[in-house]
């Protein structure tokens, strides 16, 4: 938050301590006289000053869409390592692809995770107007679509097995930074408790990538390579349930950011008198 931006906005004390110059955040929900306050002295208080709490697991458990997240970044970061653990070993073995080529093929996941971070955030608020859910749900469809359009086109050769892999690894990547960044902090910030969150978030996909190992290993050896790619599209698809029961967070960003326009035009039209 800033102060007001010179001439009439500077006069006004209130607009100069406080006003939303970017995405606001706050509570999920405020109250009709909190609402009439926001419009009609164009201040919101975007975030608390009251040291934040921490809380235990099973406090944290019973937040509202916490359960949700956590299962979604479980299953995202399962995926990630087990790409990062097992993919060139699938690629030397069942592709037949030298030691060198599956070690560089094998980047091609976390290549297209590094175009992914900023990329599902850019949609989220260029195209979805703030909506991360949203996005995010995208990125994860469109993940597992590329997992599996990947396993169907093994044998197209390596420009479309590099192609699938960026393309998957977009969507898991985009989606682990809205989870384990923003996601987070909205789901903190209503509790006063946003590091405990991020905690048991970040816990939640580190045992993801733990128990990968054993499972993968397990399936491998019981189904074969078929059994192992189609656990990884299913892993891949069930996060996509999970964030979708985490829409009211979407509803919450259309609020506010709504509220923010109107405050933005109110005090773009003082500005002008």
């Amino acid at each position: 938050s800033g102060g007001g931006g010179g001439g009439k906005l500077g006069r006004t004390t209130s607009e100069q301590l406080l006003r939303a110059e970017s995405h606001i955040r706050g509570p999920y929900t405020m109250s009709p006289e909190e609402e009439r306050e926001v419009e009609s002295s164009g201040v919101y208080v975007i975030d608390s000053v009251r040291p934040g709490r921490t809380l235990g697991v099973l406090e944290l458990a019973k937040i509202p869409m916490v359960k949700e997240v956590a299962f979604a970044f479980f299953c995202v970061n399962m995926v990630r390592f087990c790409m990062h653990m097992w993919l060139p070993y699938y690629l030397e073995s069942v592709l037949d692809y030298s030691s060198l080529q599956a070690g560089f093929l094998s980047t091609a996941f976390e290549v297209g995770a590094l175009l992914g971070s900023p990329s599902v955030g850019l949609m989220a608020d260029w195209i979805f107007g703030g909506r991360k859910i949203k996005a995010s749900q995208l990125a994860l469809a469109g993940s597992a679509g590329c997992l599996l359009l990947f396993y169907i086109t093994t044998s197209g050769g390596v420009v479309f097995n590099a192609l699938f892999l960026v393309a998957a690894g977009m969507g898991n990547g985009g989606t682990y930074m809205v989870l384990s960044g923003t996601v987070a902090v909205d789901l903190g910030k209503k509790n006063d408790c946003v590091t405990s969150v991020a905690g048991f978030l970040g816990g939640c996909g580190v045992l993801g990538a733990v128990l990968q190992g054993p499972l993968i290993a397990l399936t491998w050896h019981t189904f074969g390579h078929s059994g192992l790619a189609l656990l990884m599209i299913f892993i891949a698809v069930m996060p996509i349930v999970a964030v979708g029961r985490t829409r009211p967070i979407d509803h919450t960003t259309a609020r506010l950011v709504e509220l923010q326009a109107r405050v933005d035009n109110e005090l773009a039209l003082k500005a002008t008198q």
